[in-house]
């Protein structure tokens, strides 16, 4: 009985250093994409362009990033990385609908308080997506039982 208990005690060990690892790597890897989402937003808002077609280029290109590195190194399973077809299907759709929401946010942000507010406010649509976005990662997207 106590070897039993034990095996499960390591169990529940690795499980939550498995865990803090994937949130600091989401952490980091978020970090990037953030600063290369919000740069490029910036850019295309001060060239002219739409904020919603703007967030949504802008997602874009922190999305490629993010959709090679968290399946590459974050949510990889010890059989290897989570970059399959499916994987890649089930991300299109949770960016999808986290892009949608975003756009929709600062849309509301431009015409209440104006473009520049906008800039400002993205970096905190993008933290608050980002929540959304860990567990959409680890439940759906890059989830074992999708395997």
């Amino acid at each position: 009985m106590r070897r039993h208990w034990q095996r499960l005690c390591e169990g529940v060990g690795r499980h939550r250093g498995r865990l803090r690892f994937e949130i600091v790597a989401f952490l980091l890897v978020g970090g990037l994409q953030v600063v290369l989402d919000t740069l490029v937003f910036i850019a295309l808002g001060a060239l002219g362009v739409p904020v919603f077609a703007a967030n949504v280029a802008s997602r874009l290109a922190g999305a490629c990033l993010g959709f090679l590195v968290n399946g590459r190194v974050t949510f990889a399973s010890a059989d290897g990385h989570g970059l399959d077809p499916g994987a890649l299907l089930r991300f299109v759709i949770t960016w999808a609908v986290l892009t949608t929401l975003g756009g929709l946010l600062l849309v509301q942000v431009d015409q209440v308080f104006g473009l520049t507010a906008t800039w400002l406010a993205k970096p905190m649509v993008e933290a608050f997506l980002a929540v959304l976005g860990f567990m959409s990662l680890k439940y759906f997207v890059f989830a074992r039982r999708f395997r």
